[in-house]
């Protein structure tokens, strides 16, 4: 009975430490962040209505640069940009991509759907590092966890070869996408 009691008592504690993305969580403000990472000297961005706030750090054994996006003063996405080292070939970036996958998919439930632009190496799976390579295909996993949008992608952007692993409140994005619904 004095154990069920312990357990009962300790079950907010777990729920109350629980965050969205690394100590943060989604509606928290700008001063949280700088107050939970008071030792990290962050870059700052500003388009439009959106704050970003970047940092370099190693992640999964991957140099990563972490952000946090911010609108009008609420965290609302944040993740990692992965390799954005030019030296990394396509083979070396794959690589990185099965090992984040692999996480991943250890701790959310992923589902992968690969956008193909061009098919000719679709069935040909030691080609996809040369299929990445052209911009032919896109790899991306999508999944869900309490609130959270969470996306893995691999592709080429603005012809550049990117690895971002993404996540976002699923409430401030159907936000803004019922704003940009409204402009029509």
């Amino acid at each position: 009975m004095k154990n069920l009691l312990v357990v009962f008592l300790l079950i907010p504690l777990f729920c109350i430490s629980q965050s969205d993305f690394r100590k943060m969580n989604w509606g928290d403000n700008i001063n949280d962040l700088k107050e939970k990472y008071g030792d990290i000297s962050f870059s700052k961005e500003k388009e439009s209505d959106f704050i970003v706030y970047s940092h370099s750090d190693y992640v999964g054994g991957i140099d990563a640069t972490v952000v946090y996006t911010f609108t009008n003063d609420k965290l609302f996405g944040a993740g990692y940009i992965f390799s954005y080292d030019s030296y990394k070939d396509s083979k070396e970036r794959l690589k990185d991509f099965y090992s984040v996958s692999q996480r991943l998919n250890n701790k959310y439930n992923m589902d992968r759907q690969d956008q193909w632009l061009v098919e000719t190496w679709k069935d040909n799976p030691d080609y996809l590092h040369s299929a990445l390579d052209m911009g032919d295909v896109q790899l991306i996993e999508s999944g869900k966890n309490e609130g959270t949008l969470i996306m893995h992608t691999l592709g080429m952007t603005g012809g550049s070869l990117t690895h971002n692993l993404l996540y976002s409140s699923i409430e401030t994005v159907n936000s803004i996408q019922d704003e940009i619904d409204d402009d029509f």
